[in-house]
């Protein structure tokens, strides 16, 4: 139990969480060229794809997160 715990600790939670910043920073990024390409509806439809990648995107890592708590309480992993 002690490697599980270590690996969980060391390696799986800093993925998911610079997985989900890179998820919010793309999220940014599709927001920044909605609104800085208004004129442009190419422009605007690819900063919506953006965002909505992100969204999808930030809600599996927060699933993922709450999947992972579950599976580690229930186990008594830490």
């Amino acid at each position: 139990m002690d490697l599980l715990n270590k690996i969980i600790t060391v390696i799986i939670d800093p993925a998911l969480e610079v997985l989900l910043g890179v998820s919010v920073l793309y999220f940014v990024w599709g927001v920044w060229k909605f609104v800085s390409n208004a004129e442009s509806p190419e422009a605007r439809q690819d900063g919506g794809r953006h965002i909505l990648f992100a969204t999808i995107g930030i809600f599996v890592m927060v699933s993922v997160f709450g999947i992972m708590s579950i599976i580690v309480n229930s186990f008594n992993l830490r």
